[in-house]
C-alpha cells in the first residue's frame, strides 16, 4: 500500500467527523510520513491498518462530549446503551433463551395435561361401553349380574361424558390463560426493546 492509498482510505473511514477534525487528522498523518526517515511501506507497517486507526479515532471521538452531544444529547445515550448491550449480551441472551424454553415447556405441560384428561375420559367411556355390552351378554346367566354390569357400564359412560364436557369447557380457559401469559411476556420484551 502506498502513502496516498493509506491517507485516502483513512480519510474515507473518518468522513463522519467534523471537516476540521478530518483535516487535522489527515495533516497529522501526512506530517508523520514526511518526518519519517523510513520508506513508506515501513511507516505503514509501523502505523498499522487504516481501518484499525480509524476505529480508534472514531471511538475516541465517541466519548468526547463535544462530538457526541447533539441537541438532545441522544448520541451519548446511544453509545452508553450500545456498551451496556454488549456487556449484557452474555447474560441477557441465555436468560432470554431460558425464558423461551420455560414458556415452551409450559405449553408442552399444558398440552400433555389436556391430552391425559382426554385419554382418561376416553378410557372411562370405552370401558363403560365394554362393561355395558358384557352386562347385556350375561343377561341370560343371571339378571342380577347383568344389571350390576350394565349399571357399572352406564356409570362409567356417564363419567366419560362428564369428563369430556369438563375438558370442552376447560380448553378455552387454558387457551385464554396461555394467550395472557404470552401477551405479558411479549409486552415486557417490547417495552425493553423500546427503551
Amino acid at each position: 500500500m502506498r502513502k496516498e492509498n493509506f491517507i485516502r482510505e483513512l480519510e474515507h473511514r473518518i468522513r463522519r467527523l467534523p471537516r476540521d477534525e478530518v483535516r487535522n487528522i489527515i495533516a497529522y498523518y501526512e506530517d508523520y510520513f514526511a518526518d519519517a526517515d523510513k520508506p513508506e511501506e515501513e511507516v505503514i507497517r509501523e502505523l498499522g491498518n487504516p481501518s484499525t486507526i480509524s476505529s480508534q479515532i472514531l471511538s475516541d471521538y465517541a466519548f468526547n462530549d463535544d462530538f457526541v452531544k447533539d441537541k438532545k444529547g441522544v448520541g451519548k445515550n446511544k453509545v452508553i446503551l450500545t456498551i451496556l448491550a454488549v456487556f449484557a449480551a452474555p447474560i441477557a441472551l441465555p436468560l432470554g433463551i431460558a425464558a423461551l424454553a420455560i414458556l415452551f415447556a409450559l405449553g408442552i405441560v399444558i398440552f400433555a395435561l389436556v391430552m391425559s384428561f382426554v385419554v382418561v375420559a376416553a378410557a372411562f367411556g370405552i370401558s363403560g361401553i365394554a362393561i355395558l355390552v358384557a352386562g347385556i351378554m350375561v343377561v341370560f346367566q343371571g339378571t342380577a349380574t347383568a344389571i350390576f354390569y350394565m349399571g357399572i357400564g352406564i356409570v362409567l359412560i356417564g363419567i366419560g361424558i362428564l369428563a369430556f364436557e369438563g375438558i370442552r369447557t376447560l380448553v378455552p380457559r387454558i387457551r385464554l390463560f396461555t394467550n395472557g401469559v404470552m401477551r405479558v411476556f411479549l409486552d415486557k420484551v417490547n417495552k425493553r426493546g423500546r427503551s
